[in-house]
């Protein structure tokens, strides 16, 4: 049976890198640069790299005594122990990706919005017009995507969309239902 490069993994309580990095944590307070970010695994710290003019993630683990690092560098899913100097990888550590691109294609020719995430359509919004008003019909979300907030991405661009034209929306039975429930800060 291997042994395992690091003997710290029970320390280890965050695998996932966040989806978006501002930067290095304490760099950002001090208006500092940095080269390289990566993320304390024990709480998730983010801090510049050693090669960076601060070193603040390796000393954060020397003083926080959390040993275990990954990077948070697009396309990196490495982990590195400073106690046992040991780089490896981790089942379940995946690397950052570039967040798919959100586009929003109105189709005036079927009454519908649709919100696209790189290249699948997830949440969608049917019309119909009324004079120079627009009655919202239905707003839906592609199989598997419920929970995922592209429903009221689609309803936010779709009005900002109309109204940016100068069409008014009509407050239907079905606008205020998709309003009430994907405006998170409506529910109580």
């Amino acid at each position: 049976m291997a042994t395992s490069p690091c003997s710290h993994l029970s320390s280890i309580k965050i695998l996932e890198a966040p989806d978006e990095v501002d930067g290095c944590e304490q760099c950002l307070m001090t208006g500092d640069g940095w080269v390289h970010l990566r993320m304390c695994m024990t709480c998730g710290e983010v801090g510049c790299c050693d090669d960076s003019p601060n070193q603040h993630a390796s000393k954060h683990a020397a003083q926080q005594q959390h040993p275990v690092i990954r990077s948070v560098e697009l396309g990196e899913a490495w982990c590195y122990c400073y106690v046992d100097d040991a780089f490896f990888q981790l089942a379940g550590v995946e690397a950052r990706r570039e967040p798919a691109e959100h586009r929003v294609v109105h189709n005036d020719e079927v009454n519908r919005f649709d919100l696209w995430v790189g290249n699948d359509v997830v949440s969608w919004l049917r019309y119909e017009r009324v004079g120079d008003a627009y009655n919202v019909t239905e707003v839906g979300v592609a199989d598997g995507q419920s929970g995922m907030g592209f429903d009221g991405e689609i309803l936010r661009e779709s009005i900002d969309i109309l109204t940016n034209q100068g069409h008014s929306i009509i407050p239907s039975d079905e606008f205020a239902r998709a309003y009430i429930t994907y405006r998170p800060e409506l529910h109580g």
